[in-house]
């Protein structure tokens, strides 16, 4: 887990390398990210791509 520091960024340079040096990190941890998430909940977040169909 990380933690988060708030800071501001002063320009678009030092977010590109703050950025690459998370990317490089998080890569050679082979971090992985769990998007598993139960049918219901799938229903909500993709209503509008998948609309309820009802049948006669």
């Amino acid at each position: 887990m990380y933690l988060i520091q708030i800071q501001r960024i002063p320009n678009i340079e030092t977010l590109r390398r703050e950025t690459n040096a998370w990317e490089e990190q998080r890569n050679q941890q082979k971090s992985k990210i769990d998007w598993r998430f139960a049918a219901s909940d799938a229903r909500v977040k993709f209503q509008r791509l998948y609309p309820n169909l009802h049948l006669s």
